[in-house]
């Protein structure tokens, strides 16, 4: 909402880790200065040359992750991203699910982790797209002549199982719908609500981002 303040984190070298920590963060608590140190860390562990981290935001309930890809090419670099939104999203979830983590920090209960990437808008197009994004929320938009549709285009929102070369699959409230492609107009990821200033497209794995409190 517009009455929520958004505390904008820090840009960081990716070349040091150590940087987060000359970094002014005291507008954040202490729980959230330690979940900047894993996000920042786990990024550059486990996606060193490809991916660069750069904004951590904390905005309500929210934990917005930016990052942006190596690649000098800024096309290349926007694709690239891209693709590794789903593996970042599953990476940071699975560090903060840690049963150490997790009973110090308590990330998932209190936060929705949302990576972003500049210039992705959602779109899924190419099977690497299709493949990153498997196990996520999508709206697939489909055409009147679909007969399930009675006349009228029609978006179908359901979890991403698979796009085989005649349809898009999903998981709709554990039902497996098969949506044959000459009836796909489009596939797209659900845009967040975030805040004006937030500095791209954001889009969640809401499906594991955030667990029902024990």
């Amino acid at each position: 909402s517009s009455d929520e303040e958004m505390v904008q984190g820090e840009v960081f070298d990716e070349d040091n880790i150590d940087d987060l920590e000359e970094f002014d963060n005291s507008s954040l608590d202490d729980r959230q200065r330690e979940a900047n140190r894993l996000i920042s860390s786990t990024i550059l562990t486990s996606f060193e040359n490809s991916i660069t981290l750069l904004d951590i935001s904390w905005v309500g309930d929210r934990c917005i992750v930016t990052v942006d890809s190596e690649s000098d090419n800024d096309d290349d670099a926007s694709e690239q991203a891209a693709n590794s939104i789903g593996d970042i999203s599953r990476r940071l979830i699975d560090v903060f699910n840690d049963p150490d983590v997790d009973a110090k920090l308590d990330i998932t209960n209190r936060y929705e982790i949302l990576v972003s990437t500049r210039g992705f808008d959602g779109r899924l197009v190419t099977p690497k797209e299709f493949t990153a994004w498997k196990g996520f929320d999508v709206e697939v938009q489909t055409d009147k002549a679909y007969p399930k549709n009675k006349g009228k285009d029609k978006v179908y929102l359901g979890r991403l199982v698979e796009k085989t070369d005649d349809a898009v699959r999903l998981n709709v409230k554990g039902r497996i719908s098969k949506i044959p492609l000459n009836f796909v107009l489009g596939v797209k990821l659900p845009k967040a609500k975030v805040e004006k200033g937030d500095g791209g497209n954001v889009f969640a794995d809401k499906s594991q981002s955030r667990r029902r409190k024990r």
